[in-house]
Parts: C-alpha cells; sequence; structure tokens
C-alpha cells in the first residue's frame, strides 16, 4: 500500500509521489516486454504452421492484444452500470458507440489525431461518488485478470493442442495488461490503480473546480432540463481549455432556449464565433459539438425572427445528426411551422420526441417538450394569421 501522500499546494489534489511513479514505470516497460515475447512465443505455438513463422505470431497476437482491449472496456461498462452510473458514449479504436435506452448506436470514425478507447461514465449525485468511481475504474482491469484466469483453466484442457497453446497466449496478454493497468503511474493518463488508490484513500471533492465538466454531466444527464446553471460552474467551464468553452455556451443557449428569450439565444453567435476563431476549436474530436451548436443558434434565430431561411439541408453535418438525433428533426418542424404545415410540423416533433426519449439524458425528453410547446406556439400564430 502506497503510504507517501503528496498534495498540491494549490489545490489540494493528491498527486503519486514521483519515486513511486518512476519505479512504476519501470516494472510497467518490465511486464510489457514480457507481455508480449511471452505471448508472442505462444502464439507462434498455437499457429502450428512454422511457414508463417515470426510474421503469424505478430498477426495473432495484434489480433489477441485487441481482444484484451475490448474485453477491458466490456468490463469498465458492466461495473460503471452495476455501480448505477450511465454511461454516455464509448469510443473503441476507430468505432464510436452511443448507448440508447433499449438499443444502441454505432459508427465509424477516423479521427486525425489517435483518440483513446475510452468509456464516458457520469456518476449519479444523488449516491456517494467514490464507491462509484473505483468500481467503474477497476471493472476493466478486474474483468481481465478473471477473463486471464478462465483463459489459463481452458489452456490447462486443452494443452498441448494448438487451442491450449492459444488460451495460454491469451491468458499472458489479458493478465499482463490487467496487472501493468494497476502498477501505479501518473502522467498525462494516470493508470487505473493509482486513480483507484486516489478515490479510495485520498477521496477528491467533488465540488472542486477541475470535476466542474464531470458536475455538468451528471447535472444533464440526472437533473432536470429547467433547473438552473451554477454561474460558477459556467465562469470554470469556460476558463477552461477546448471544448469547455463551447460547452459553457452550450448550457447558456439552453437555460435561454428554455426561458424562451430567443433573441439573446440568437445573439449567441457572435460568441460562437470568437470562439471558433481560437486554434483548438477545429479539432474533429468536439466537431459534433460545435455543428449542434450551430444548428441550435440558426433553430433559435428563426424562432426569433420568423424567417426559417438559416435551416437549411446542410445546416447540420452528419455526425452531429447521429450524436444528437432529435435536434434535425425539430428543425424540420419549426421550418413547416413557419409555413404554416400543421401535419409536417406535428410529424416531425414526433420524430424529435420519440428520438429524444430513448435517450440515457433523463433531462433530454422534457428539454425537447420544452422546446416542442415553443414550435407548436409558432405554428398556432402561423395558423392563426392565415385564417
Amino acid at each position: 500500500m502506497i503510504d507517501v501522500v503528496e498534495a498540491s499546494a494549490r489545490d489540494g489534489w493528491w498527486r503519486l509521489p514521483v519515486w513511486i511513479d518512476r519505479s512504476g514505470r519501470v516494472f510497467r516497460w518490465l511486464l510489457v516486454v514480457a507481455t508480449l515475447v511471452g505471448g508472442g512465443t505462444l502464439c507462434f505455438f498455437a499457429l502450428g504452421i512454422p511457414a508463417l513463422g515470426p510474421f503469424g505470431a505478430t498477426v495473432l497476437l495484434a489480433i489477441v492484444w485487441q481482444l484484451s482491449r475490448v474485453i477491458y472496456l466490456a468490463g469498465t461498462y458492466m461495473a460503471a452500470r452495476r455501480a448505477g452510473m450511465v454511461v454516455t458514449f464509448v469510443r473503441a479504436g476507430s468505432v464510436d458507440l452511443l448507448p440508447q435506452k433499449g438499443f444502441w448506436k454505432i459508427r465509424w470514425k477516423r479521427y486525425a489525431k489517435r483518440i483513446p478507447a475510452v468509456v464516458n461514465a457520469v456518476y449519479d449525485p444523488a449516491r456517494p461518488v467514490a464507491p462509484q468511481m473505483i468500481r467503474q475504474i477497476l471493472g476493466g482491469p478486474l474483468t481481465l485478470l478473471t477473463a486471464a484466469l478462465v483463459c489459463a483453466v481452458l489452456a490447462s484442457i486443452f494443452l498441448p493442442g494448438r487451442a491450449g497453446f492459444l488460451f495460454c497466449a491469451m491468458a499472458v496478454v489479458n493478465g499482463g495488461i490487467g496487472v501493468i493497468s494497476l502498477l501505479p503511474v501518473a502522467g498525462a493518463v494516470e493508470s487505473a490503480g493509482t486513480a483507484a488508490y486516489r478515490w479510495r484513500w485520498k477521496t477528491p471533492d467533488i465540488s472542486a473546480p477541475r470535476f466542474v465538466y464531470a458536475r455538468f454531466l451528471a447535472h444533464s444527464v440526472f437533473g432536470r432540463a429547467t433547473d438552473e446553471w451554477s454561474l460558477a460552474d459556467l465562469d470554470l467551464l469556460s476558463r477552461q481549455p477546448m471544448p469547455m468553452p463551447f460547452i459553457a455556451l452550450w448550457c447558456r443557449l439552453k437555460s435561454l432556449q428554455h426561458a424562451g428569450q430567443w433573441a439573446d439565444a440568437a445573439h449567441r453567435v457572435d460568441e460562437l464565433s470568437a470562439l471558433l476563431d481560437t486554434e483548438d476549436a477545429k479539432n474533429a474530436w468536439w466537431s459534433d459539438l460545435v455543428a449542434q451548436l450551430v444548428a441550435e443558434i440558426a433553430f433559435s434565430t428563426a424562432m426569433a425572427t420568423g424567417d426559417a431561411s438559416g435551416l437549411t439541408d446542410d445546416l447540420l453535418t452528419r455526425g452531429a445528426g447521429w450524436s444528437f438525433p432529435a435536434l434535425w428533426p425539430r428543425c424540420l418542424a419549426l421550418r413547416a411551422a413557419l409555413i404554416g404545415d400543421v401535419e409536417q410540423c406535428r410529424h416531425w416533433l414526433d420524430v424529435a420526441r420519440r428520438r429524444a426519449e430513448v435517450s440515457v439524458s433523463r433531462s433530454m425528453p422534457e428539454s425537447e417538450a420544452i422546446l416542442a410547446r415553443s414550435v407548436l406556439s409558432v405554428l398556432k400564430l402561423k395558423s392563426t394569421e392565415e385564417s
């Protein structure tokens, strides 16, 4: 157990002692090498085809390694769900997964820069946070170690056959990655072992500035659409690195929309333009969020002016439509309302409602219901003018 504590003098954030971090890095690289060599050798025997040689063993090892990554992500996801958290997004390689109620949405998306695998889980603010975080963090490593044990048992059954060597290789790789992830290592992305230790023994204050984005997600997923955002948190979000300023703008925009302050919401286009002029604004990782903001401001402008010319068919990118499926039907409903087309307006509002209802975010259906009433008020006013 680590008994040496370092704390940042400024924010009270516990940091892994340097000597432990360095030792952990040495052991990590030793384990990586041992796992690769051991797993590769076993894959060579598992193939049983001398002609394929080291190349075939390398390919098989890469497949086993990727399978272990999938097991890690699956374990993290299952642990988060069992802890009462809501998983809003999963990324594995070039595959994006968007959980919905009763099904998953999936897409293939390549990014200019490598994006690490991630399971984005949101804690339930009504329950203690630390136990949820610990279960989620340890879910991946413990699942891998369990898989390693199962593979070892299967290997003992099938050895000395090729299947036995394959199960042996899977046991080595799963066990190696599981142990590696638990080693005390800090850095840009700290190990699961370090993170779990912090949440168990040096529990952070969830109200601290560094957790403002986590609080935003908890507010969005477990809260109500009409809840007031903390002005202090919005200010913190605005001053953090990208894409947090975009998220702060999204919060302000939604508050104005829910309040029916359409002119003020439309004027947020200046704030968006200023953000888009910054160097980090065009990162593909948050391109969907930027496209959503553009569309939401265009929607607000149409509501404020009664002019739907900004709601063009190419307004929303394909990626943003995938990530925010209720947005474009709502825009189509407003276009129909502004020309007095009752049938099309109600049809697209119903589509938006059904798409919002399958979202894992509890505030999404309520938010879309509020905006739908605003669109219906436009339709009613248009129908009255025509009659």
